[in-house]
């Protein structure tokens, strides 16, 4: 028995949009756990480098080195997060795994009570660690809470892929169906409800990613185009890239910006698959950058690679003093911060407030006064 709701191949506002309102185009990674390796491919996975690929001083893999790298309080990411916003930071996002020490949307249903302005999104969420309904609510609740500003990114699946587009397709209906009802091969929905459902019309926007340039490879299409996964095979990039294709708003891209540019091109390929223009979809790039004087180069390089926003963690000053026992504690020097924010500005300008979003809390009714062309107070 097939799903009993019937939704469109891509949610129907992105077929002709260029990028999504609401995703943000400057954004920041908050710390918000402990890092346990000393490797250069972290949670986002955007160490790993393809194709021989030139080095890249600004922009790096995803994992500081070090392990045993502390949080700290939340007192101190509520304070980071008030300073991109002042900053011009227009997007927050929050790492989701079972290495940080705090649970992703938790944090982002707290800080909506602490910033009015920026997106908040989840980076990347593991699609198969909930159940799509749980990770639907969790999200909705986000957004109902930070007044129509939730973002969730999910990362490229790890099992079957046709598992992965049963969660893309589950997720997008409790996001956009009146207590649908979903009898599919890995998930069952009998009139679940999504109440309050998201605020903005078409729901909360869904990025899947990190994608690196991966030259074998292969996707789920049924006749192997443009990739050759018939049976459901071994997960890979060009998976994700498919269903991006098919079911999401967007994608999060890694690594050099060659790789970027050849995964791209695979995008573009699949969106003209599945009959869809590859300008409805909102390109964005994740990764560590340092506040160094090559960074608006490598930024740039990125951009004319295709890629529209940034979801960036800036390479932390340790904060423990030498012959310390306890952890470091590593978060962004808000000096840092002012200069990544201004070389993102340089190089992508500013995003815009999503479509029916009050770009507030649900604690603060007030008038928020709308960001200036190049984020807040500007």
């Amino acid at each position: 028995m097939g799903p009993c709701v019937t939704l469109p191949l891509y949610p129907p506002h992105m077929s002709s949009v260029h990028g999504l309102p609401g995703i943000g185009r400057i954004g920041l990674v908050l710390p918000t756990g402990t890092r346990t390796s000393s490797t250069t491919e972290g949670a986002l996975g955007v160490g790993r480098e393809a194709g021989g690929r030139r080095g890249r001083p600004a922009t790096r893999g995803a994992n500081h080195e070090g392990a045993g790298d502390h949080l700290g309080t939340f007192d101190m990411i509520a304070e980071l997060a008030r300073h991109a916003e002042r900053t011009g930071f227009d997007a927050l996002w929050v790492e989701d795994g079972a290495h940080q020490e705090l649970e992703a949307c938790s944090v982002l249903g707290a800080l909506a009570m602490v910033v009015v302005r920026p997106s908040l999104g989840v980076l990347v969420a593991d699609p198969f660690r909930r159940h799509p309904s749980m990770l639907a609510k969790q999200v909705t609740t986000v957004d109902v809470l930070a007044g129509g500003r939730a973002v969730l990114g999910i990362a490229p699946p790890t099992g079957p892929a046709r598992q992965f587009a049963e969660v893309l397709q589950v997720v997008r209906a409790l996001f956009t169906v009146d207590a649908p009802t979903w009898t599919g091969q890995w998930y069952r929905l009998a009139g679940a409800a999504n109440r309050p459902p998201p605020t903005r019309p078409g729901g909360c926007p869904v990025l899947v990613g990190p994608v690196h340039n991966d030259p074998d490879a292969t996707g789920v299409g049924s006749e192997g185009r443009p990739g050759d996964g018939a049976d459901g095979g071994s997960p890979s990039d060009d998976v994700g890239l498919e269903l991006a294709a098919r079911y999401a708003d967007g994608v999060i891209f890694a690594g050099g910006a060659d790789g970027v540019a050849r995964a791209a091109d695979r995008l573009s390929r699949w969106c003209q698959e599945v009959g869809r223009n590859l300008s409805g979809l909102t390109l964005l790039w994740a990764g560590d950058v340092e506040a160094g004087p090559s960074l608006g180069g490598e930024l740039r390089s990125l951009v004319d690679a295709g890629i529209q926003g940034f979801a960036v963690r800036i390479t932390p000053r340790r904060a423990a003093g030498p012959g310390s026992s306890s952890p470091a504690v590593v978060l962004p020097d808000p000096d840092d911060m002012t200069v990544v924010a201004g070389a993102l500005r340089g190089v992508v300008g500013c995003g815009e407030r999503p479509a029916g979003a009050t770009g507030r809390s649900a604690t603060d009714r007030s008038t928020a006064s709308p960001p200036g062309p190049c984020g807040p107070g500007t």
